[in-house]
């Protein structure tokens, strides 16, 4: 198991069109399992205490590093992938944004 960890504070004036754009993510992958279908299991959180305040946590789960690595290149090559990554990016406190990736430990 891998799990793909970002988090994010959305700018205020931008929420309602950052609410729009996940929206119709999730549509997306509900309409396309097979294009996405490395991915397991993705939740998104918003934190409520700590912070930064009013963050977003995005988990996405894959099966092992290699098949979230196939699943970026297939995104890369394909138009969807802008409204993915690059539509929403502008809606974001840059200085909030974190990425990782996590493995089991024990």
């Amino acid at each position: 198991m891998v799990l793909r960890v970002e988090m994010w504070v959305v700018k205020t004036e931008q929420r309602e069109r950052h609410r729009e754009l996940r929206r119709w993510f999730l549509d997306f992958i509900k309409l396309n399992p097979k294009l996405l279908a490395e991915i397991r299991s993705l939740r998104r959180y918003a934190q409520t205490f700590g912070s930064p305040s009013g963050a977003i946590v995005e988990v996405v789960e894959f099966d092992s590093l290699a098949d979230k690595e196939v699943l970026d290149r297939r995104l890369s090559k394909g138009p969807e992938c802008l409204r993915f990554h690059e539509e929403p990016h502008p809606l974001k406190d840059e200085s909030t944004i974190t990425m990782s990736t996590w493995e089991p430990y024990l």
